[in-house]
């Protein structure tokens, strides 16, 4: 990707960082130890233990494998990508995609100041009917609300779509409660 720095892109606008799965924690707070103005949505869970004999709290992702960095002029998205956990920044040919601060806003207004999302807004698990790959289906919450996207798998508690935007296709890994069924189907894209 090069180095881009803060001073070259929008100074108002957020940048979306793919990270390793369950990475998420780990990158806000290295990233953020870095001086980086990071957000991360996320909730708690009440999670059985591996042989369920008891219950623990678990911190999980509203965007699995997404958290959101705005840098300050002077910084390089090049020090974001390198860090340890990260996948990528998210970008096309003609460099990292943005999301405008107000999008970023309306997701802060369900969280606490650190990105823990408030009770009322937490996902609720349930029993619901699995996606279909080359299903189309609107995602109808979240950064990309609005978009339509073609599931290419439905794992149960994550559906990986892939969404055309910014001039090329972008694969993200949501959660059931953020898309409902678009209508029509397609076939795989695989």
């Amino acid at each position: 990707m090069g180095t881009v720095m803060a001073r070259d892109i929008d100074p108002l606008g957020w940048y979306v960082v793919m990270t390793n799965a369950r990475y998420e924690p780990l990158v806000n707070k290295r990233l953020r130890a870095d001086g980086f103005r990071t957000f991360w949505p996320h909730f708690t869970e009440q999670v059985r233990t591996h042989r369920g004999r008891g219950l623990i709290t678990k911190l999980r992702s509203y965007f699995p494998r997404y958290l959101f960095v705005s840098p300050d002029p002077g910084q390089s998205l090049y020090r974001v990508n390198n860090t340890v956990g990260v996948a990528t920044v998210l970008h096309g040919d003609d460099g990292p995609y943005v999301v405008p601060d107000q999008v970023v806003r309306q997701v802060r207004k369900k969280c606490n100041a650190d990105g823990l999302l408030h009770d009322e807004h937490r996902p609720t698990p349930g029993a619901r009917q699995l996606f279909k790959a080359g299903e189309e289906v609107t995602i109808k919450d979240g950064p990309l609300a609005g978009f339509l996207a073609l599931v290419n798998v439905d794992l149960g508690d994550q559906i990986k779509v892939e969404v055309e935007m910014f001039r090329g296709r972008v694969t993200a890994e949501l959660r059931p409660d953020q898309v409902r069924t678009g209508g029509r189907k397609r076939r795989s894209v695989a």
